[in-house]
């Protein structure tokens, strides 16, 4: 499933100070400088990327468009979750790096004013 925008947006990425020495850290802040690179879903913005309790990492993602916020809000559960995935980083080393030590990757999808949905990316 892709829902379709308009233009690539400036991508503004934080790294939270938790955990920024640990591996779930340093692996946040690979993925501060992938999403700054490629923004997820082409057009979403990636505001903060931290490392949480050890070995998880939360991305936590602003969709600009309310029109794809109300197309969001319209899909099941199980299809929130679906287009939540659209922000994981795509098949990488690093990123198979990371899966393999253990550590998982949050999308937290957000309207400008509300927490949409949050799903873990697969281990490919």
């Amino acid at each position: 499933m892709m829902i379709a925008g308009g233009g690539a947006l400036f991508c503004a990425v934080t790294l939270s100070a938790c955990g920024e020495n640990s591996h779930a850290g340093k692996v946040a802040q690979w993925l501060k400088g992938y999403y700054a690179e490629n923004p997820p879903n082409g057009n979403w913005v990636a505001r903060e990327v931290r490392a949480e309790s050890g070995k998880k990492i939360i991305v936590d993602v602003l969709i600009p468009s309310q029109q794809q916020v109300d197309q969001i809000k319209k899909l099941s559960r199980m299809e929130q979750f679906t287009v939540a995935k659209l922000a994981c980083p795509k098949n990488g080393v690093e990123i198979q790096k990371a899966y393999r030590e253990g550590i998982t990757v949050w999308i937290q999808l957000n309207a400008k004013s509300e927490a949409l949905t949050r799903s873990i990316c697969p281990h490919r």
